[in-house]
């Protein structure tokens, strides 16, 4: 299943999963703090480590646990509901469930939220390749450093808009090369891959290179 789909699927259902923990949990402070905290301190810190870059080598995962705030939130709404105040309880679903709908109607209009594509190159180095939405048409591409076969640290990305790139269908051809450390990008041999050929600014011969022992950002 798209990564995109999980996350729609995990804010539609995450309501329901905080009622019945919520209802379930109600007189029993300490177990509810058990549940609430744990997920709502490991979603936070994935969100966090998002924004550096780090993440797991699992896509599902990380979406998953992004998702686990809403989950924690929404448990701590039906205690509200529950033990405190149902007024109180009412504004907050109100404001943040449909925050949460909103936004999972949005998720299928925009470009891929998570890559498309995600290759391995090597022990320790995982290339990425994600459309951009139709706004600003184009290719991002990222490469990742692996470790302990599990977490990850983004150390490039590349954006292509209005370039040859964003003019491919399907992934760019990629080559890594262990001596160099360079990651090596190229135009696909089969035309069929290609969209808008007759735009001026494609070029089949076009070429690019990624050096994976430093850590930038090239826009």
């Amino acid at each position: 299943m798209d990564v995109k789909y999980i996350f729609i699927l995990s804010l539609l259902l995450y309501p329901a999963i905080g009622l019945v923990l919520g209802y379930l949990t109600r007189n029993t402070p300490i177990l509810r703090r058990c549940i609430i905290i744990p997920i709502f301190v490991i979603g936070t810190i994935a969100i966090i480590a998002s924004f550096f870059g780090l993440s797991t080598i699992h896509t599902e995962i990380d979406f998953v646990l992004y998702a686990s705030v809403y989950l924690s939130l929404s448990l701590g709404m039906w205690y509200i509901f529950f033990k405190k105040s149902r007024i109180l309880a009412a504004i907050l679903m109100l404001i943040i469930y449909l925050s949460g709908y909103a936004f999972s109607l949005a998720l299928p209009l925009v470009g891929d939220i998570a890559p498309k594509t995600a290759i391995r190159l090597g022990d320790d180095i995982v290339y990425k390749e994600r459309a951009l939405d139709a706004e600003f048409a184009g290719k991002q591409v990222e490469i990742f450093k692996v470790y302990h076969n599990f977490f990850e640290k983004r150390i490039a990305i590349r954006v292509y808009k209005n370039d040859a790139p964003a003019f491919v269908n399907d992934m760019l051809e990629v080559r890594y090369s262990h001596e160099q450390r360079k990651v090596y990008l190229s135009i696909p041999d089969d035309k069929e891959k290609y969209i808008y050929t007759f735009h001026e600014k494609f070029d089949v011969n076009w070429t690019d290179s990624i050096d994976v022992t430093q850590s930038y950002i090239i826009p």
